[in-house]
């Protein structure tokens, strides 16, 4: 298909009688300054003048270059080639770099309905290709300019009442967080289990306790002077009748285990994967930078082979604004190797595995966490570290229940998640229907007095073809 065919595409092929079409050139002057452009390097964070890029925020940064301010007449439109971004600037701005086109609606447009019309432009979508050419030979749909002014009104209350609905929801996640983290918490408190402790009496034995100290003494032993031994509590009963847990850390219950520091000359196209810290998300595995071990190589290192249901940690910034970056494996990663600076769980016989999985997740672990981490540009918690998270630790039956309750209010906590995201992408296409009903003039009523958009347009034409070439402003190539 040719690129003068590939054109943007409207909700409608009709307009209303006192409407008519437009060309770009009819609609839009076009003030783009090849000649004026702030690189992104050259963005500082505070200065003279905002720059206006075809990124997704409003202002990608400043300028302290006065010099560098755009030319075009304000309000303009800021339209990324590359994005298909639109911004309306109404204040002095200096124009970002490659990708930005820089809009002035003509005298047959007023400056909002011209803004709503890119917005409501459907152009085809070439990923970051260029776009502009496509805009270009668009034709747009023009309204009597008084009843460009009404659907402006009614277009902008319409969209604050969006904007503000969007806004409520943009609460949710975080109030979700919230939540979730409150219910870890009363569940590692034992708050979340008070009613099943009155009816079970279930708890660990002295026999129980006796192998626990064991086990921990041959291990600080085996550690030889570790840092674990300075930071020993006691394994004991915490002396609650109400609350039978006995004081544990991680190293009691968990086997924990370390990567090893693959090299890179050793990746390959095949073989298994390798799990690196770029791989653990907060609550799941991501596999977009993948990397693999010749297969040759696996026999020399089964000693880190993974397996479904092992729980993986990033202990490079484990915590970032997602989350704590720990993972379950699933069977399509079994078999993969665990990579320097991710930590393996598997919990031994006194825990159970989602019992971990949900510690983690929980503030005890993340306070911990946070605490411990060293270095400011890269946060690394050290396996020693991992190890001595302190916890109380119910009986195996009061970690299933816990287990069981967790599992039913995440499951709940989802289904809101779910909704949030559908009510979002509602609100998206409402946007959308809004700018879709008021281009095909449905949105406010029509007024025969109205000068029709036609004679509007013819004047214009008139007027500009009547002026000297010397006095019209030069618009900038596309």
């Amino acid at each position: 298909m040719s690129v003068e065919a590939e054109v943007g595409k409207w909700a409608m092929t009709s307009l209303p009688k006192s409407w008519c079409w437009a060309t770009f050139d009819e609609a839009f002057d076009n003030y783009t300054d090849t000649q004026k452009k702030v690189p992104t390097k050259q963005y500082v964070e505070a200065g003279a003048l905002p720059v206006v890029d075809q990124g997704q925020e409003l202002v990608g940064g400043f300028t302290n270059d006065e010099t560098m301010q755009s030319g075009a007449p304000l309000p303009a439109i800021v339209w990324g080639d590359h994005t298909r971004c639109v911004k309306y600037i109404t204040y002095a701005f200096a124009q970002g770099a490659d990708g930005v086109k820089v809009l002035v609606p003509t005298s047959a447009m007023i400056p909002r309905f011209g803004y709503h019309a890119l917005k409501a432009v459907n152009l085809p979508n070439k990923g970051y290709s260029r776009h502009f050419k496509f805009l270009k030979v668009t034709k747009f749909p023009l309204a009597p300019l008084n009843e460009q002014r009404r659907i402006v009104t009614k277009v902008d209350s319409l969209f604050a009442k969006t904007k503000r609905a969007h806004d409520e929801l943009g609460h949710v996640p975080r109030l979700i967080e919230r939540y979730k983290q409150a219910i870890l918490a009363a569940a590692f408190r034992g708050d979340l289990t008070a009613d099943w402790r009155d009816q079970n009496s279930d708890q660990w034995s002295d026999e129980d306790i006796e192998e626990l100290r064991r086990a921990r003494a041959a291990y600080l032993a085996s550690r030889r002077g570790s840092r674990l031994a300075a930071l020993d509590k006691p394994i004991e009963l915490i002396g609650r009748a109400d609350l039978p847990r006995i004081t544990v850390q991680l190293s009691d219950v968990v086997d924990l285990q370390v990567g090893y520091a693959f090299k890179s000359a050793w990746y390959s196209a095949e073989g298994p994967r390798l799990v690196r810290g770029a791989n653990v998300a907060p609550g799941k595995m991501d596999w977009e930078d993948e990397k693999r071990l010749t297969p040759e190589l696996v026999p020399e290192y089964v000693e880190y082979l993974l397996a479904a249901g092992d729980i993986v940690l990033a202990m490079d910034r484990p915590i970032i604004s997602g989350g704590l970056k720990v993972a379950v494996l699933g069977p399509e990663d079994d078999g993969a190797l665990l990579v320097q600076r991710v930590a393996r769980f598997r919990a031994n016989n006194f825990a159970r595995q989602d019992f971990i999985w949900f510690l983690l997740n929980s503030p005890i672990f993340i306070d911990h966490a946070l605490e411990h981490a060293t270095g400011s540009d890269l946060p690394h918690i050290s396996s020693n570290d991992i190890q001595t998270t302190a916890f109380e630790l119910p009986s195996l039956a009061e970690q299933d229940e816990i287990i069981s309750r967790l599992r039913a209010a995440f499951s709940w906590i989802d289904r809101i998640v779910h909704e949030h995201d559908g009510a979002s992408r509602l609100i998206e296409r409402l946007d959308q229907s809004i700018l879709a009903k008021a281009f095909r003039g449905e949105l406010v009523p029509q007024a025969p007095d109205d000068e029709p958009a036609s004679v509007l347009l013819e004047r214009i034409q008139f007027e500009r073809a009547a002026q000297p070439k010397k006095a019209r402003k030069r618009k900038a190539r596309s």
